[in-house]
């Protein structure tokens, strides 16, 4: 926030999501936001897109910037923004199918010899 000229929005983010959380922990709602479909999916889907946000999101807003050949007007910076979001977490949920979710299963199927302590 204190280096508005930057492009960087962070610390604007930053104060919305603690607003929210705080706001939650005030009414009891935490239970209920971070129980239903949307919290519970990003939540499984959360270590595949740690991997892939850098990789996959920025890189298409990046080619959606050089495509457009100009700098985004503020309303193609959110559309680039929510589309950088939806293919990150497209690609998570691809890699979470393919890679992540099959990797689980094989490894609660491998069993450990037990330690005599």
């Amino acid at each position: 926030m204190l280096f508005r000229s930057s492009g960087a929005d962070n610390g604007f983010a930053t104060l919305v999501v603690v607003g929210l959380v705080y706001a939650a922990s005030r009414t009891k709602g935490m239970d209920n936001w971070l129980s239903s479909v949307v919290p519970q999916s990003l939540g499984t889907l959360s270590y595949s897109i740690y991997l892939l946000h850098a990789v996959i999101g920025w890189r298409f807003i990046k080619l959606l910037h050089e495509l457009n050949g100009a700098d985004f007007t503020p309303w193609q910076a959110w559309a680039a923004l929510v589309a950088g979001v939806s293919v990150s977490v497209f690609s998570a949920w691809i890699m979470h199918k393919l890679i992540e979710a099959p990797s689980h299963r094989f490894a609660k199927k491998i069993s450990l010899p037990q330690r005599n302590d």
